[in-house]
């Protein structure tokens, strides 16, 4: 398995487990994606949904002498609040806090990450359509993290 993936399956796992037992009902948030082809709920359980978007990695520098390739790799968070959450922006900053918490807990991805950063939530207003472009539901609040993972490895392709 390359590195690149490995770091992916490990950020879902963060994810998952900061998120785990978070909702206000019994259960884990909808964690989906970290693919490039993710889709995105509709609505979000009842614990809240985050779905997981992988951009292109860019290398940002190379050591020499053993030969070292210094990637980074930006992932967006989309966070969707629980649909019975009272106040959709407090659910949906508490779920950021939780998955900010686990990544301070843990700056190097158990060891596969040099360092790993988020930026702080953008909140969007965003209107579900199907696939006819027909709106399905009310608004709703979402939120964006920026998670940024930096990393090395002798071979940027594996």
């Amino acid at each position: 398995m390359s590195t690149q993936r490995e770091i992916t399956l490990a950020l879902k796992a963060l994810a998952t487990a900061a998120l785990r037992g978070a909702g206000y009902a019994t259960g884990s948030a909808d964690i989906r994606g970290f693919e490039q082809t993710a889709s995105e709920p509709f609505r979000a359980s009842a614990a809240g949904s985050v779905t997981g978007y992988p951009d292109d990695a860019e290398e940002i520098g190379v050591s020499l002498g053993p030969l070292v390739h210094h990637l980074r790799q930006p992932f967006v968070l989309r966070l969707l609040a629980p649909d019975i959450a009272p106040d959709q922006a407090a659910s949906l900053d508490a779920m950021a806090g939780r998955i900010g918490a686990a990544i301070v807990a843990d700056r190097e991805l158990g060891g596969l990450a040099d360092w790993i950063e988020a930026a702080a939530m953008q909140v969007i207003e965003e209107t579900p359509f199907d696939s006819d472009q027909m709106q399905v539901g009310e608004p709703v609040q979402v939120g964006e993290v920026t998670v940024i993972v930096e990393y090395s490895s002798s071979d940027p392709l594996n």
